[in-house]
């Protein structure tokens, strides 16, 4: 905002430059070729001197939403992999999905918000090899929420989802999350 308020404040200056070039001009005895002399320097130095402030309050602002970025990125991830979890190589998947009685909320429950509503309640579902399925429903109905849980980018609350019989928990997120580049490609 100190940027952008010093550029409103040159371009202001560079506005009233040419009427003080006048009074000057008109109070002395400076030539009519000094007077388009020195309002035209002001006029060519105009744009070069606002583009370069434009740049210097971008560049201060990329740089003040980089930390922002940074900052984000070193925050810990919430899921880790389990104690033990096993890789899964991209050639021993044969796609099998399925979710067991899975309830999930996007954030969990504090005391006294235990009627918060779920955004999956006990659903259940499962997708063979090859087989090709589709989650319908309105906005809001979980859609999204259940094609996070496979990959885990979110845990379940409550109930299982397997990929390939093995529960998500048990594999390694480096491992599922280079599934999903497979099925990517």
């Amino acid at each position: 905002m100190v940027g952008r308020g010093f550029f409103a404040l040159i371009q202001s200056f560079f506005a009233i430059t040419p009427a003080l070039v006048y009074l000057v001009a008109g109070q002395s005895s400076l030539s009519a070729g000094t007077i388009v002399a020195f309002t035209t320097l002001q006029t060519r130095l105009l744009f070069p001197i606002g583009s370069m402030l434009q740049t210097s309050v971008e560049v201060q602002s990329s740089l003040a939403l980089f930390v922002r970025i940074f900052h984000y990125l070193d925050l810990p991830n919430e899921l880790v992999d389990a104690a033990g979890a096993k890789a899964v190589p991209r050639d021993e998947v044969r796609g099998e999905v399925e979710l067991r009685n899975v309830w999930f909320r996007y954030e969990e429950a504090v005391e006294g918000d235990a009627d918060r509503p779920w955004t999956l309640e006990d659903v259940s579902l499962d997708v063979k090899p090859g087989q090709l399925a589709a989650l319908v429903g309105p906005s809001g109905a979980g859609k999204t929420t259940i094609s996070y849980l496979i990959p885990r980018l979110y845990d379940t609350t409550r109930g299982h989802v397997e990929l390939d019989g093995q529960d998500v928990r048990d594999l390694q997120l480096s491992s599922l999350a280079d599934q999903r580049r497979c099925a990517d490609a």
